[in-house]
């Protein structure tokens, strides 16, 4: 079910100049600016069963003025013309929660004077949230990619790769430009390309092969075994093929 808009009117107890600097304004409405009006659906977002438990609250207990972010956002809102589209603020529900709000707004100028704002929002805390956890985590895949001394290599159903970390790279011979995008058959020597992909298509749970060897045109070679045997131990960078299943493989030395 879609979530219905907060909608909101905001009135300023005394009129704010707009002559003002823009900071002086900011004060002034964290000053005197409270809820004045407000549908069910924007109670609901703070805490509130209905729009008559928020009425009157101030500018102040909805959006932290310790809060740099919102300092940003009324500067906006100031230096627009008083009147905005999705900009976001950061506000604090009834209990503390912090929630991101999405906004729209039109402050009413009478006479030089701020007197009073409309508006609409939505609560996008739950997709902001998702966002900064998707951000974290290709974070720390990046992190683990960049700096694992182990290889990890992510292709498609067609075997072409889609990244390669720096020990994968160290492995073929190759730079990440030469490698994107390419098959990654092309850098293993012809004679082993049957065994590998035998290997990489084979359902490691139900019918693990047995651990294999491959050499690379650059002159290295590969020991490859599923992730659900247990993984022999070699000096080398261990190899991650990840597909639709994850399949790995471990460098050994030219002389193995």
């Amino acid at each position: 079910m879609p979530q219905l808009s907060g909608i909101w009117r905001f009135e300023v107890e005394q009129p704010i100049p707009v002559t003002l600097p823009v900071d002086d304004q900011i004060e002034q409405l964290y000053q005197f600016a409270y809820l004045a009006e407000c549908n069910n659906a924007m109670s609901r977002m703070y805490g509130y069963d209905s729009a008559d438990q928020i009425l009157g609250a101030r500018l102040g207990d909805l959006m932290p003025q310790s809060n740099p972010k919102n300092i940003e956002y009324l500067r906006a809102v100031a230096l627009s013309g008083y009147n905005l589209n999705d900009v976001e603020s950061h506000d604090l529900d009834r209990y503390g929660n912090d929630k991101v709000v999405l906004n729209n707004l039109s402050a009413i100028v009478e006479n030089g004077m701020i007197v009073r704002a409309w508006g609409t929002q939505r609560d996008i805390t739950a997709q902001k949230q998702a966002e900064e956890a998707l951000r974290a985590s290709e974070e720390r895949y990046r992190l683990l990619t960049e700096l694992s001394p182990d290889g990890l290599v992510v292709a498609g159903a067609d075997e072409s790769i889609h990244l390669a970390n720096p020990s994968v790279l160290r492995m073929l011979g190759a730079s990440a430009e030469d490698v994107t995008g390419r098959n990654f058959f092309d850098f293993v020597a012809p004679e082993f390309h049957d065994h590998c992909s035998a290997f990489m298509k084979a359902d490691c749970k139900l019918f693990p092969p047995p651990p294999g060897t491959a050499n690379l045109l650059s002159g290295a070679q590969l020991r490859l075994c599923c992730p659900d045997r247990p993984r022999l131990e070699y000096e080398e960078p261990f190899l991650c093929w990840l597909r639709h299943s994850i399949y790995h493989g471990r460098s050994l030395p030219r002389s193995i």
